[in-house]
């Protein structure tokens, strides 16, 4: 069987509905949509294992979404925000920070040193990319 990326669409929107639609559809793909508010949520993420969660930023509650990422590394977070039209991307990329020197040098690194992506389509793997969703 062909090794298919795992995607849950985490909301309860008519845009995230048609985006699991969407994304079911995709041969590489394996899309769940869960609603939000579902109390056995979190535990069907968990069983997923998504490679990604995407959910809408204004209106998701997504508070079991940092833990996950702690916990899973290598994982993504694709926060879509409708009104503007904007991706937001955090993975669970780690580092290990034992001083406040060496948190400040990652956040230098990652907003001055790493270059940006080449285009929009091609999202990186770390930090907090922005890009159109349009």
């Amino acid at each position: 069987m062909e090794n298919r990326s795992r995607i849950v669409v985490y909301g309860n929107t008519q845009f995230l509905e048609a985006l699991g639609s969407c994304l079911k559809s995709l041969p590489k793909l394996r899309a769940e949509y869960i609603l939000e508010g579902e109390t056995d949520a979190p535990r069907r993420i968990r069983e997923i294992s998504p490679d990604a969660i995407v959910l809408d930023t204004a209106r998701a509650n997504f508070e079991f979404a940092i833990p996950f990422l702690m916990a899973n590394p290598g994982r993504m977070l694709i926060g879509v925000e409708r009104a503007t039209g904007k991706v937001v991307v955090l993975s669970s990329r780690q580092h290990t920070a034992l001083m406040g020197n060496d948190l400040a040098f990652l956040i230098q690194k990652q907003i001055f040193f790493d270059p940006p992506f080449a285009k929009p389509a091609s999202l990186p793997a770390w930090g907090n990319a922005v890009a159109s969703a349009r």
